[in-house]
């Protein structure tokens, strides 16, 4: 029991010092990067919408499969498109989730970008 115990609160102990040596990720992000992170955003979240909408009508295992190689796909056309590599993309929506000053830059632009496309 006794070494459970120390075996437990070392495991703990080990992962409260991982946690505390990682950094937090670089917020140095431009306007232009910011803009075309928010464009790009803006078309993925549709297209999520669209793909569980279609997803939630079939069982079909081969058509669930389609589904989810065209948003793949659909996904890699769009950062492409914007210049937007995978990793950054990622690393965009990582800092935008713990800086909180870069996700109001990024909510406001959301919202000025979606009434721009709707006024269209």
């Amino acid at each position: 029991m006794k070494r459970a115990l120390v075996a437990t609160l070392f495991t703990f102990s080990t992962m409260a010092g991982d946690l505390s040596a990682q950094q937090a990720p670089r917020s140095d992000l431009t306007e232009e990067a910011l803009s075309a992170y928010t464009k790009a955003h803006i078309v993925l979240d549709a297209a999520r919408d669209a793909y569980h909408r279609q997803l939630g009508r079939t069982h079909d295992v081969q058509e669930q499969a389609r589904l989810r190689a065209e948003l793949a796909e659909l996904r890699v056309s769009v950062l492409s498109e914007h210049e937007i590599r995978q990793e950054e993309y990622d690393r965009i929506t990582a800092v935008i989730s713990v800086d909180q000053a870069l996700h109001e830059r990024f909510e406001a632009l959301l919202v000025l970008l979606r009434a721009g496309a709707g006024a269209g």
